[in-house]
């Protein structure tokens, strides 16, 4: 079995086994193909050594590519390594995924440096909306108010039918994880759906819903939303900074954690802690950074430098 065979059989795995949306399915085959692309490891037999030496090279490659996004390819790397092991192509008694890591070491600094991401503040999302309602795609105005109003992923809102919106609450059942939420109908989700042109009988943006689906030209979506960004003046989020103000505002509402979960989605409490907090850069000013005076003495660096 070599690893271009195994990595196919995989997809095929992931496909059938509808635990995946077909972006995922899409994101998963292009991380393994660039994998065997990039080592030249395609016809090379499955074996420890794959893993261990070729894998282990590709995840920690030379370039500025983020240790945040080298995680998710080892990630991948491993489930590939465990598949092949389950299906008898892997022997060996030491699991290769034990061996692999990125060795941060070996990045620069930009790599190791965390995207800078933050919560929006309701000023902002005012900028967004009246951004958006002088935007040639008159879609954008409802989209963010729902986003902003629910958590919703971008492919929900994206895949909204009619049918989910009930007089009193709004009920998805979300693409990513397939579960079942019911967020409380209010008056500016109200606002919103009164606002949009009814152009189908079934899906609420029907145009924005086949742009979604088609995993070559949904980032044309993310595109839009990030020229709305630059025209109101908001920097440093995306789409999915709405679901984290969603949820910051659902805390300083008093909701309880395991509310906010049901709301959005999550499966654990612990994975709604990631969320609405505010990711920003260390301080590197203010009262704490200024210099101190000291009439009394000298500092100690100052004395070393005094006596050379």
């Amino acid at each position: 079995m070599t690893l271009d065979q195994a990595i196919r059989a995989y997809g095929d795995w992931v496909r059938s086994s509808g635990a995946f949306s077909p972006l995922t399915h899409h994101s998963k085959m292009l991380r393994l193909k660039s994998f065997a692309r990039d080592s030249q490891a395609g016809d090379i037999c499955v074996s420890e050594e794959t893993f261990s030496l070729h894998a282990s090279k590709w995840v920690n490659r030379p370039g500025p590519t983020r240790a945040s996004t080298r995680r998710q390819d080892l990630n991948e790397v491993r489930c590939l390594a465990k598949f092949c092991r389950d299906n008898g192509w892997l022997t060996a008694a030491r699991f290769p995924e034990n061996l692999l890591k990125v060795n941060l070491r070996l990045l620069p600094h930009a790599s190791r440096e965390s995207r800078y991401l933050r919560v929006p503040t309701d000023s902002e999302v005012g900028k967004l909306l009246r951004a958006a309602r002088a935007d040639r795609h008159p879609n954008w105005y409802p989209i963010i108010i729902i986003a902003a109003e629910t958590g919703l992923r971008m492919g929900d809102v994206f895949q909204l039918e009619w049918a989910c919106v009930h007089q009193d609450k709004l009920v998805v059942w979300t693409d990513k994880r397939d579960r079942r939420v019911s967020l409380p109908m209010t008056d500016a989700l109200r606002n919103a759906f009164a606002c949009i042109r009814k152009t189908d009988k079934d899906y609420l943006f029907p145009i924005e819903r086949a742009q979604i689906l088609d995993v070559k030209h949904r980032h044309n979506l993310s595109t839009q939303f990030k020229q709305i960004c630059r025209k109101a003046g908001v920097l440093n989020i995306s789409f999915h900074s709405l679901r984290h103000y969603f949820i910051h505002a659902c805390r300083v509402a008093g909701i309880q954690a395991p509310h906010i979960s049901q709301l959005v989605g999550h499966s654990s409490t612990e994975m709604t802690d990631n969320y609405g907090h505010n990711h920003e850069p260390p301080v590197t000013s203010g009262p704490l950074f200024e210099p101190k005076e000291t009439p009394n003495h000298q500092s100690e660096l100052s004395v070393l430098l005094d006596g050379e």
